[in-house]
């Protein structure tokens, strides 16, 4: 019931960072069948319990926010970039073999609720049983698709 709660204040709040994000960026919001199909597919198989509440565009990006909070960026052919499911874990299922290796095997209490993907590698950020959050930088080159 907490968890309800909690998931719910995280996707209003969501919302309202998108609104006006929306509204200073001058983008109307679009609907979620306006993402690449590639994003769709990401979403449906990787966040199957939730469903898209708001998507913005800019010129080169997608902004996805879900009804549990999770944020999700993708670039205009629609692979992702960020992940941020705030308190939450993500899912594995997107996340490289050898960079859940590394991460368990060097952080073996933690999880991961935030990856971002970019040209340097895989920024993720952990957080412990305790509810204490890291940051790791991560160098795996080989899996970006």
């Amino acid at each position: 019931m907490k968890t309800s709660i909690i998931n719910k204040l995280f996707a209003m709040a969501a919302l309202c960072l998108v609104s006006s994000t929306v509204s200073f960026a001058g983008n109307p919001p679009l609907p979620a069948e306006q993402l690449p199909a590639k994003a769709q597919a990401f979403v449906q198989d990787n966040f199957e319990y939730n469903s898209i509440v708001a998507v913005e565009s800019t010129t080169d990006t997608y902004m996805c926010v879900l009804n549990d909070g999770t944020i999700i960026d993708f670039d205009k052919d629609g692979s992702w970039s960020n992940v941020d499911c705030n308190e939450n874990s993500i899912p594995l299922n997107f996340v490289p073999r050898n960079l859940l290796q590394y991460v368990y095997g060097n952080y073996p209490y933690c999880t991961i609720n935030k990856v971002n993907r970019g040209n340097q590698g895989y920024a993720v950020r952990l957080q412990t049983e305790e509810g204490k959050a890291c940051a790791v930088n991560v160098r795996f080159l080989a899996d970006l698709d």
